[in-house]
């Protein structure tokens, strides 16, 4: 490989390496002037901002050692009222005008200097034109773009100002007199640099710990089962036990039962009476099966509805009633039960309804060879209280 090959490998890489490791820096402003004014005015738009930020930008990168060819660069226009001569030399004022107030807040070495004077930027009377509501945009854009540039000796002025200010009968050149002109009258400052980027370390790499995503429990429900007993059926000698359920956080369904068989051989005494029923209750203190504790199970105001059926048999040396097969009632039901202990509640219930079921009537018999005789057969179509609690209810449950 010749002495020319290797260099010419050299300053490909050199290039590479510049391209890979290099940030580039590209800032441009634009100030601007009043018409036929060359002029700083800092209340003018965005001037002051524009001198501060280019002073400061300045500043940086020339204290920066790693930045590398820095360049600003400095070109001034204006609108087209006036001839090209004379548009030509307002423009050099304007650079003139803002390289001086520039160098009053900094020094600027004039290896990094380039001064580009011109009369009119028609590229950027095209991108105005392009996004405003200019009258006959289109023909204009035309005549910007492909008109030429040719200076017509009668009139002493450029043939694509003549076309703009002859179309539409001269409204495209007002609007734009008026609307995008303004816009023209500028310096525009760019400045552009190399900034090297250090090259990446190599990523190091660590073993990763893969975490488990934590295992979530379902809530813990809390089921609470009411056992209880009425006080006034085991006074009046009847048995009884009872059971009730939560079937939501204002609703349990309960099932009673009662049991008694109770007779003597004098024939003064029978008492046999069994049966049930099955009641659905709304709690107005709701119940959360799965936070609540135990204590507030079952407790305060309810309401409810039931359904029951009975047979009895009752006779105490007298008349006596004997309901042979089922009688069947409904009715609904207030109450309200009173926290004793975490575990024991008292419920005091009420239920007002009905009782539908045949009976009979019948009497001790005399004679040693009959027990009973029958009396009549009758219809029972009650209507009144036929539910009374004052229960000892045990919760069992967590």
């Amino acid at each position: 490989m010749s002495k020319k090959e290797i260099t010419l490998c050299v300053l490909a890489l050199a290039m590479a390496w510049d391209t890979a490791f290099a940030q580039n820096i590209n800032w441009r402003r634009r100030f601007y002037y009043d018409l036929d004014k060359a002029v700083i005015r800092y209340d003018l738009r965005t001037n002051r901002e524009v001198m501060d930020s280019t002073a400061t930008m300045l500043t940086q990168l020339m204290a920066d050692t790693t930045v590398r060819n820095l360049r600003i660069e400095v070109s001034s226009s204006s609108s087209l009222e006036a001839s090209d001569a004379y548009n030509s030399r307002l423009s050099a004022s304007r650079t003139g005008a803002f390289l001086s107030e520039l160098r009053k807040r900094i020094e600027i070495p004039y290896n990094i200097l380039y001064v580009y004077d011109s009369t009119f930027d028609w590229k950027q009377l095209e991108e105005l034109t392009k996004w405003s509501a200019c009258p006959m945009k289109q023909e204009a854009l035309d005549i910007i773009c492909h008109t030429p540039y040719v200076v017509d000796s009668n009139r002493n002025d450029n043939r694509k100002k003549i076309e703009l200010q002859k179309l539409g009968g001269g409204a495209t050149y007002s609007y734009m007199e008026k609307y995008l002109f303004p816009d023209m009258r500028n310096t525009v400052v760019s400045i552009t640099a190399d900034r090297p980027v250090p090259a990446p370390e190599p990523p190091v790499y660590e073993p990763q710990v893969v975490e488990e995503p934590p295992v979530i429990l379902p809530a813990k429900r809390h089921y609470i089962v009411g056992v209880k007993t009425n006080a006034l059926y085991d006074l009046a000698m009847t048995p009884n036990i009872g059971l009730e359920f939560y079937a939501g956080q204002h609703f349990s369904v309960g099932l009673n039962w009662a049991y008694a068989w109770w007779k003597n051989d004098s024939k003064s005494f029978y008492w046999r009476m069994y049966g049930g029923d099955i009641e659905a209750r709304y709690w107005f203190r709701p119940y959360d099966v799965t936070t609540d504790d135990v204590r507030k199970g079952f407790t305060g105001h309810h309401i409810g509805v039931y359904g029951l059926m009975t047979t009895y048999d009752f006779e105490f040396g007298g008349h006596g009633q004997q309901a042979p097969k089922w009688s069947y009632g409904a009715g609904i039901s207030y109450g309200y039960s009173l926290g004793l202990t975490r575990r024991l509640n008292l419920d005091f219930t009420i239920g007002l309804g009905c009782l539908y079921g045949t009976y009979y009537k019948y009497e001790p018999s005399p004679s040693v060879a009959e027990d009973y005789y029958w009396i009549s057969t009758n219809e029972r179509k009650y209507w009144g209280p036929t539910k009374a609690e004052i229960s000892l209810v045990w919760k069992i449950g967590r």
